[in-house]
């Protein structure tokens, strides 16, 4: 349902069925990646908006949420990524969410890769 509902451009039914989905089977890492790729298109908006916008208080404030969207990106492409490794079937999907979390994870933390040197 989750698919087709971001198919059909309804990012929000779509987040809330795969969150379902995700407490239904939280092994499987297709939902932690779609969930990733959702809160990371409102992440990219969100950002845009930010860029565009002269130095304030409420620019602190919009940078401030993007980061948490970031975080959450992160932490739920992580979840793909670890559910994905070791898995054959999920070799692609492991790969792709790969190449995402490790760049936002250096940007959110400044290039620092302490412990991550195996993902």
């Amino acid at each position: 349902m989750g698919v087709m509902s971001l198919v059909e451009q309804h990012a929000t039914e779509a987040e809330a069925s795969l969150e379902k989905a995700a407490k239904l089977n939280p092994a499987d890492p297709f939902n932690y990646a779609m969930l990733g790729a959702i809160t990371n298109n409102n992440y990219q908006t969100l950002a845009l908006s930010v860029r565009s916008m002269p130095d304030s208080k409420s620019k602190d404030e919009m940078v401030q949420k993007a980061n948490t969207l970031l975080d959450k990106v992160i932490e739920q492409y992580a979840r793909a990524v670890a559910l994905a490794t070791g898995k054959p079937e999920y070799q692609s999907l492991h790969d792709q969410v790969l190449l995402d979390l490790t760049s936002y994870y250096k940007y959110r933390h400044k290039n620092l890769m302490r412990g991550c040197k195996n993902i």
